[in-house]
């Protein structure tokens, strides 16, 4: 393992927007990366929304480097030292930058967070800078690599590869000197999906969770009406309205569940009309946004977590859920397989479909699944593949190389 404490090498972990509840793992990253004696730099584009940020992450705004914080002569300032220092690289890029398509006002807020980054570690050593997503963050990253000698690699979790279809989505993959991805599937899909990356190192390096120690659901028969856990933003992405749908046929047969959908975001009226619609305010709450410690002590109160997503990377809430004992019922995409052991530590089902969800939920509802073998093989699995620490460790051995 590399020694951090010897390691000349300083890693800028570069965000969009940091720190924020919904990427709580990067923040646990940094955290064991710095705790663990790696010089590393946190850059944000922007600054999150105070309702965005989980009192334990406040402390650390103060170690961010805001970029959307650089001002109109700081950044002529910072492009014209950039161009003395590459010359015929600032030219070429300042050029693609006009004629590159896309929001030119987006673009140009990216290119002035490179030139900013250029200044600031301009005569530091060795530099290398690491992104997570494929969104605004790595597009600051694409210029800094186009006018500069400095270097980044990126990390794909999901929806930013196979769903979100960012902004420059080629570019920003093919200007990266590596690339690590939380499953084998997204290196898979890029292999064939994109072969304009045949030439750039990739290595599969998932999350995980940091202890497993947690509280966990008690041995035991499921209740009846049977609990189901639902977790994550309300958007298309998470595609909640196939759990109520379900969950209003599952009622509609003489089944009796009672399903908590924990989250906040942009479907939220449209889901609040369905379950009107349904008449399955009896059985279906949108709990509504809950901080994280709040979820994991939710867990234990649960039979069943259930995910109702159409895209997905390899999702931690899903880790947290086996972590706590409670089964797993899942959609059959990117890394989730991976995750489930293929189906051996939960259960899997198709993807946007109703029909295949009810199907899955009614195999534990008809006592077709032994309920505690599942649970037993998902926390065992959970402990041997995905520790937290173990995999932070590993990203930053992979950066070291770099």
């Amino acid at each position: 393992m590399t020694n951090p404490k010897s390691s000349k090498q300083k890693v800028v972990f570069l965000n969009s927007v940091f720190p924020c509840l919904s990427e709580t793992f990067i923040y646990d990253q940094m955290m064991i990366l710095q705790n663990n004696g790696y010089d590393i730099d946190i850059v944000s584009n922007n600054h999150p929304e105070e309702t965005e940020v989980h009192p334990r992450m406040r402390h650390i705004r103060d170690e961010v480097n805001y970029l959307s914080d650089t001002s109109a002569v700081s950044a002529l300032l910072f492009a014209i030292k950039a161009f003395f220092r590459f010359p015929i690289k600032f030219i070429r890029s300042l050029f693609a930058l006009f004629f590159a398509g896309g929001d030119l006002a987006e673009n140009l807020r990216h290119f002035v967070g490179a030139v900013a980054l250029i200044d600031k570690y301009a005569g530091k050593g060795r530099v290398h800078f690491h992104v997570n997503f494929t969104y605004g963050a790595a597009g600051v990253a694409m210029w800094l690599s186009r006018f500069s000698s400095h270097r980044y690699t990126i990390s794909l979790h999901g929806s930013d590869l196979l769903f979100d279809d960012p902004p420059f989505l080629k570019e920003k993959l093919s200007c990266a000197s590596g690339v690590v991805s939380i499953s084998h599937y997204n290196i898979a899909y890029m292999d064939r999906e994109m072969p304009y990356l045949s030439g750039i190192p990739k290595r599969v390096i998932p999350l995980g969770v940091q202890s497993m120690d947690a509280p966990q659901r008690a041995a035991g028969p499921i209740s009846t009406p049977i609990r189901l856990l639902n977790v994550g933003r309300l958007s298309i992405h998470k595609a909640q309205h196939l759990l109520i749908e379900a969950c209003s046929r599952l009622v509609a047969e003489g089944y009796q569940v009672d399903c908590v959908i924990v989250g906040e975001g942009p479907k939220r009226e449209p889901l609040e009309a369905q379950i009107s619609e349904l008449d399955a305010s009896g059985y279906v709450t949108l709990a509504g946004p809950k901080y994280h410690h709040e979820v994991l002590d939710l867990l234990g109160e649960f039979d069943l977590f259930v995910m109702s997503s159409i895209t997905e990377g390899m999702p931690v809430a899903i880790m947290e859920a086996m972590r706590a004992r409670i089964p797993v019922i899942a959609p059959a995409i990117s890394g989730i397989p991976e995750l489930l052991d293929q189906g051996e530590a939960g259960i899997l089902y198709e993807s946007n479909s109703v029909d295949a969800l009810v199907e899955a939920l009614k195999k534990v509802l008809n006592g077709q699944v032994d309920y505690q073998e599942v649970s037993d093989n998902a926390f065992d699995y959970l402990a041997e593949n995905f520790d937290f620490n173990k995999n932070s460790h590993r990203l930053m051995e992979y950066l070291s190389e770099f």
